[in-house]
């Protein structure tokens, strides 16, 4: 993947997956809390979104509070946007696109926190899941793997160096983000899947409508 300079406002083809990254530092449901809960994810407190302002009517936000950003992928491409600062649209920040000789078509994306950075990760017919890092405006890593398309990314609500990848080749990978090394492999003809809020368990679903539980190593 690389950075495209000068960016098209739109993919003008079909949008795949939209992805809203929802981390704030502190996000946490004080009832959670209350009942000895230490969810510490900080993903589930999107009933508590406030916001302060600057006076030119600009969001302020800490360093590590990534809530304004929105991903998308569709056909060789992927865009990101600040979904919060620019008025009634949104705003480009990044555009990144597979090479012009790669025909292969992105299905999926989703988020990865980081302590110091965004990480957007996108998979498609490539049958790689390619991580980006916002801080650097580039493709850092890309996890192999998977011999055919990859239809779903999700992340862990929990440890945030881990994602699950669903492939058309008859697997369901764990994977870590940090370091690009597969933690375990799910042998299950799977179209989705979605981590336990826990962070403990793995559901996929089939292409026949069954829908597994799994165990995720701890």
């Amino acid at each position: 993947l690389r950075l495209r300079r000068i960016v098209r406002e739109n993919h003008s083809s079909t949008i795949a997956q939209l992805a809203l990254l929802f981390y704030r530092p502190g996000d946490q449901d004080a009832k959670d809390e209350e009942a000895g809960h230490s969810r510490k994810h900080g993903t589930g407190g999107i009933a508590q979104y406030e916001r302060s302002f600057e006076k030119r009517g600009g969001v302020l936000r800490g360093p590590e509070d990534n809530s304004n950003l929105l991903g998308t992928v569709g056909h060789v491409q992927a865009n990101i946007y600040d979904n919060e600062n620019c008025g009634d649209h949104l705003d480009i920040m990044s555009h990144y696109q597979l090479d012009h000789d790669a025909a292969a078509v992105f299905h999926t994306c989703c988020w990865v926190h980081s302590s110091d950075d965004a990480l957007f990760a996108i998979a498609g017919e490539d049958k790689l899941v390619h991580i980006i890092s916002l801080a650097w405006s580039r493709e850092i890593r890309a996890l192999r793997g998977h011999t055919d398309t990859i239809v779903d990314l999700q992340p862990h609500p929990a440890d945030h160096s881990l994602l699950a990848s669903v492939s058309k080749d008859g697997s369901v990978r764990i994977w870590s983000v940090l370091n690009g090394s597969c933690l375990c492999v799910y042998s299950c003809d799977a179209t989705a899947c979605r981590f336990h809020p826990d962070g403990k368990f793995l559901f996929t679903g089939s292409p026949s409508g069954e829908v597994r539980r799994w165990p995720v190593p701890s």
